[in-house]
Order: structure tokens, then C-alpha cells, then sequence
């Protein structure tokens, strides 16, 4: 009897630990007030829709992935989503590319782990599509965050077959844009070096809302990147500063 008592205790004390770490906790948004699903816990990460303001004139990042997002809108299509390399614990986020849309998943993935993410629950039935979603990812360096690229597949598909490829960093903006540029810089000890020359993001301006996603193919490591955009309305330039840690090149 001890010996069975000892064992079911034991069992016990398993499925508790793998109760706690499975534990998801959520920000809280207000609900869409819709028939859209809520941004609420599903298992092992937070996703669905919330209500949401909108910022005047800003620069966002959407997206930053190893390679591009591409999976079937089918049933039973279940997601795998990896940051390779990464030694800290990650948060994850997904959001909508179209603007005025807000929908939103997280989750938060430890050293060498997968997110497992079907598309059942909210994907599928909203018809959010591979062309219409951005991943990204990030660790906390004290205060600031330090973004860094996913890798997102379907599970049926080996990882093996993506593997090298380069980092997009996927931005929009909140206005029309005339011109849109970047520049990047090494980042060492938390501080930006001498920034590199600016360069166009794009040759014919971005409109308002419009995806637009920048190629880091040559840069490796932990860089500053800073992204301008002068407004067709005011001529006004604003600009944003984002810190990555990218694979080395």
C-alpha cells in the first residue's frame, strides 16, 4: 500500500507541474463585442479579437520571420512556431497585416521549445489566410525589447526545408508615406554604433496600411534599426527604432 500511495503521489505531483507550466495568462482586452472569437486562452497561448484605438501616425512592425509565412487554410492544418538559436525564453505575437483589424495571438516559448498552433480555433474560421498574418518575437535586455525572427511552418512540413533562410522585417505604416527608408547599426553592451547609410525601403512610397517588408539578408547579429517615413500630407518624418538580434551571418 505505501508503494501504491507513494506512486500515485508522484503522478499526481506530474500532471500538477505540467498543469502549472502549461498555465497561459492573458492581457485584458476589451472584448470586440462581435460574433468574432475574443482574445482569450486557448491551451497553450492567448488569441482571438479585442476592441481597439488607433494611433494618429506611427510606424509598426508587423512581421519579422525567418523566410515567409505559407501554410494551407485547411482544417486540421496545425502550425509549428520556433525561434532557432534563441537560449532565453521568447515572447510570441501574431497579428493582421490589414489594417483596422485586431486580432491578436501570444504565446511564450521557452529554449528550444514549439508552439504548436491550429488554425481551427480562429485562423480558419475568420479566413485569416498566410498572406494576411505577421509573426514576431521578442526577449527583454532590462528595459528594452530585443525582437527576434520566427520561424513559422506547417507541422507537416520539415523544418530542414526553410532552414538559412534570410530575416524580413515586415512595417506599416499608419499614413500615406512619400518615402520610407532604414538604416542599421551594430548593437553592442545595449548601446547603437555608427549607423550604416540610409536606404529606401521601397522606390514608390507606402500607403497607409500597406504592408512593406524590408530584406536583413546582409545583416547578422544584434543590430538598431531605424525606420523613417516622410508623410505625402505634412512632409512630416517619423521615425521608429527597433533592436533585433538576427542569426549571424
Amino acid at each position: 500500500m505505501p508503494r501504491i500511495f507513494f506512486a500515485l503521489s508522484c503522478g499526481l505531483l506530474i500532471l500538477a507541474s505540467a498543469a502549472y507550466s502549461q498555465a497561459t495568462h492573458c492581457d485584458p482586452l476589451p472584448s470586440p463585442g462581435s460574433g468574432q472569437p475574443a482574445y482569450q486562452a486557448r491551451g497553450n497561448r492567448c488569441e482571438g479579437f479585442y476592441l481597439a484605438g488607433y494611433a494618429a501616425q506611427s510606424i509598426e512592425l508587423v512581421s519579422l520571420t525567418l523566410g515567409p509565412i505559407a501554410y494551407p487554410l485547411q482544417a486540421g492544418v496545425t502550425l509549428r512556431v520556433s525561434v532557432p538559436g534563441s537560449s532565453a525564453t521568447v515572447h510570441v505575437r501574431a497579428v493582421p497585416k490589414p489594417p483596422r483589424m485586431s486580432y491578436r495571438m501570444d504565446a511564450t516559448l521557452d529554449p528550444g521549445s514549439v508552439l504548436a498552433w491550429p488554425v481551427n480555433d480562429v485562423l480558419l474560421p475568420e479566413n485569416i489566410s498566410a498572406g494576411r498574418i505577421g509573426v514576431f518575437g521578442w526577449k527583454t535586455d532590462q528595459k528594452d525589447r530585443i525582437y527576434v525572427p520566427v520561424r513559422v511552418t506547417p507541422s507537416n512540413q520539415s523544418p530542414a526545408v526553410v532552414s538559412g533562410t534570410s530575416p524580413v522585417l515586415t512595417i506599416r505604416l499608419s499614413f500615406d508615406g512619400e518615402l520610407v527608408k532604414w538604416r542599421s547599426a551594430p548593437l553592442t553592451q545595449g548601446s547603437c554604433a555608427v549607423f550604416s547609410e540610409w536606404r529606401d525601403a521601397t522606390s514608390n512610397g507606402s500607403d497607409a496600411g500597406q504592408p512593406l517588408d524590408i530584406s536583413l539578408a546582409r545583416i547578422g547579429g544584434a543590430t538598431c534599426i531605424e525606420i523613417a517615413a516622410k508623410s505625402k500630407t505634412d512632409n512630416r518624418w517619423t521615425t521608429e527604432p527597433i533592436r533585433v538580434e538576427l542569426p549571424a551571418r
